[in-house]
């Protein structure tokens, strides 16, 4: 009889979403580096080469062809180098607030669990009601 194998769990990016588990990775990373592209993609590669995010069929230099093809960065005319677009821009507020309303509906759910939700909106101003019903909203 077999029983249990434990080994190490190694997640490896599919083929359909390598750009987008990417593309998270480089917001964050771009976020940590206020905006300094060529700082973002050198830590992108870093952790590449150590955690093998990509393979041979999609790399990195795949990557920021798609970001400049999908107009997430240019070559500036000034400078001849890349620099993120406006959809960036608005692509890494977008994933923000995705992530306080995420948090937010956790920490809601928390109280919720030990109180009434009637309680909770009863005790909470008018603004943070708004947020919440949005919030639940989204995950629903």
């Amino acid at each position: 009889m077999l029983g249990l194998r434990f080994t190490q769990f190694i997640k490896k990016l599919s083929k359909d979403n390598s750009f987008e588990s990417l593309f998270k990775l480089f917001l964050q990373l771009l976020t940590v580096t206020s905006g300094d592209l060529s700082e973002a993609l050198n830590w992108l590669n870093e952790l590449d080469r150590k955690y093998k995010l990509t393979d041979d069929k999609y790399g990195i230099g795949n990557f920021i062809d798609d970001l400049k093809e999908r107009n997430y960065i240019k070559d500036d005319p000034k400078t001849g180098l890349s620099i993120p677009t406006a959809k960036t821009e608005r692509s890494i507020r977008t994933q923000s607030l995705e992530e306080i309303l995420v948090n937010f509906v956790r920490a809601a759910m928390v109280i919720i669990k030990h109180f009434s939700l009637e309680s909770v909106m009863n005790q909470l101003p008018k603004s943070e009601v708004i947020f919440l019903e949005i919030a639940l909203n989204k995950l629903i």
